[in-house]
């Protein structure tokens, strides 16, 4: 499966579902990344999860 990943909106979609509802059409060349490693989708998703909670702990949350 492929995999859309939107830089700038922090987004992750399946490629085929990618469109103008998603925003796709938006974001800069730049901030657009394709992938078919499930794997790094992961890593992407245990570091947002790791940011979220840093980000909670520094506000005290």
């Amino acid at each position: 499966m492929q995999y859309f990943i939107d830089h700038k909106r922090k987004q992750i979609h399946q490629r085929q579902y990618a469109g103008d509802r998603c925003g796709f059409t938006e974001t800069p060349v730049e901030k657009r990344e394709f992938t078919n490693s499930f794997s790094y989708i992961e890593q992407l998703e245990e570091e947002a999860i790791m940011n979220r909670k840093e980000l909670i702990a520094e506000r005290g949350y």
